[in-house]
């Protein structure tokens, strides 16, 4: 049974990459990645990325992206999962065990 790609992204706990790098700057976040290939986040990419970094869960991940960036919720949901499969498809980020 083929999953919708949100319920996907949902079920999954995601961490930084191990060889992935990154800088906040004025405008956004750098990152550095797999073989040195640079990706810049601007907003509301780069809150996402810093609530992923501090291990916040999807679900306040998306109701504190709603509130940052005055979005409804479901907008908010859909950028998160949308950003996280990317960064997923990129070497990005890494999956982890539940708890881990």
């Amino acid at each position: 049974m083929r999953r919708e790609p949100a319920q996907w992204v949902a079920e999954r706990t995601v961490r930084p990459a191990p060889q992935v790098a990154w800088a906040a700057q004025i405008d956004g976040v750098l990152l550095v990645g797999p073989a040195g290939r640079t990706h810049s986040l601007g907003y509301p990419a780069a809150a996402i990325w810093d609530l992923l970094v501090r291990q916040r869960p999807r679900a306040r991940m998306v109701r504190m992206l709603s509130a940052i960036a005055s979005l409804d919720e479901r907008t908010a949901r859909r950028l998160v999962d949308e950003a996280i499969e990317q960064w997923l498809a990129a070497g990005l980020v890494v999956e982890v065990a539940r708890g881990g």
